[in-house]
């Protein structure tokens, strides 16, 4: 009989199907129950109480909060953050995470991560290449507009020097973005062509085939599920210089790379060879991804390790960006006032020993640690 495993994830990824892959992996070796998280919705959190020891693992996929931690009873949690969306996260937030395990898609987040003393498994997804028969004309692109990070007039500026004279532009944008629309004049130049959502994933990969170039659609991703397939069939890659596009893709070798801050206009030199060598980079690393399945499944049932490093640094705990704010306010709405109102600012509702508590929270045990590390040195 398989174990019980719980994964919760984005609600949207119902729709996206992108964490697809990791779930058939799971269906091979446990009885799955996904749980759509759409607090990011509604507002409104899953129901998670009922998670108790009989559960071998709860894995978070992209989103997790300290609420959610303290209703479940199973031990055993694992969270596969995204890079797009907690890689600038401040070491405050990942304090409230640190005994939790971590599987990162994206080195330079593992990267990070391992050095805040977190239990981290690095692996890298490849989807399996795929033989594409169809004869691509030369000089065709396909641009899928995700967020306004990435829209048709930075998409026009890679493209100045190119050959490209045809474009297709997929419109499905991702919640809280709109569709930037190609001017008649640019329509009629690119040949434009335009898709909206499609009822079936190979009647948007059938679409992706009949171009030579595909531009990645966001200036980060968390794993970069739509480029990697694109590449897996053969498509020549635009990307930005941002993770994980670029933990995949060698400027000029295999993809082209732009820097996001300095949109510049690509210049295609030996595209067939750029091509080949995409598809060789695919070959290999599928290779290398089906070796990596089993090293994820023997992470899942490894059992957890303390994070000491929030002990040895103990003010990596706390946002300082939220407590310089606050110190802001108390000089611009406080300090104007004078003394006597500072006096009665602290005194009312007892205020002066809430920030008295706060202040032993914060300072005593960094005190306490100098004070035993000093006399363990001095033993010694």
């Amino acid at each position: 009989m398989k174990g019980k495993i719980v994964i919760i994830g984005h609600s949207y990824h119902l729709k996206t199907k992108s964490n697809e892959f990791f779930l058939d992996l799971l269906n091979k070796h446990y009885d799955v129950e996904f749980i759509a998280d759409e607090s990011w919705e509604k507002n409104v959190s899953p129901t998670l109480e009922y998670i108790d020891e009989t559960y071998r693992s709860v894995i978070f996929w992209q989103m997790i909060s300290l609420n959610c931690l303290k209703r479940i009873r199973c031990k055993n949690i694992i969270f596969v953050p995204m890079f797009d969306q907690s890689g600038g996260a401040p070491k405050s937030f990942w304090y409230h995470l640190r005994n939790v395990k971590i599987i990162s898609f994206c080195k330079t987040l593992g990267d990070i991560l391992t050095g805040l003393g977190f239990n981290v498994l690095n692996v890298t997804y490849f989807p399996e290449p795929e033989e594409i028969p169809i004869n691509v004309e030369p000089g065709t692109c396909f641009f899928w507009q995700r967020t306004n990070m990435i829209d048709w007039p930075k998409v026009k500026r890679l493209l100045e020097k190119s050959d490209v004279k045809k474009v297709h532009i997929h419109t499905a944008v991702d919640p809280g973005h709109r569709f930037v629309k190609p001017s008649k004049a640019d329509e009629k130049s690119y040949h434009i062509t335009y898709s909206s959502w499609f009822k079936t994933r190979n009647e948007y990969l059938k679409l992706v085939d009949k171009s030579q170039i595909y531009i990645a659609p966001r200036y980060q991703e968390g794993i970069g599920l739509s480029f990697l397939e694109a590449m897996a069939r053969g498509k020549v890659i635009i990307a930005a210089n941002q993770p994980t596009m670029n933990e995949y893709i060698n400027n000029g070798f295999n993809g082209y790379l732009f820097d996001p801050n300095d949109n510049k206009p690509i210049i295609f030199d030996n595209i067939d060879q750029v091509k080949q060598n995409s598809i060789q980079t695919i070959k290999v690393g599928y290779e290398k991804w089906i070796d990596d399945q089993d090293r994820i499944i023997d992470f899942i049932e490894a059992p957890s390790s303390r994070n000491f490093y929030f002990r040895k640094h103990p003010f990596s705990r706390y946002d300082y960006e939220a407590m310089g704010n606050a110190i802001k306010i108390v000089i611009k709405y406080i300090l104007p006032f004078g003394i006597v109102k500072v006096i009665w600012y602290f005194k009312k509702d007892k205020r002066w020993k809430k920030i008295l508590k706060e202040a032993i929270k914060i300072f005593i045990p960094y005190g306490i640690i100098k004070l035993v590390s000093y006399f363990r040195a001095k033993k010694n």
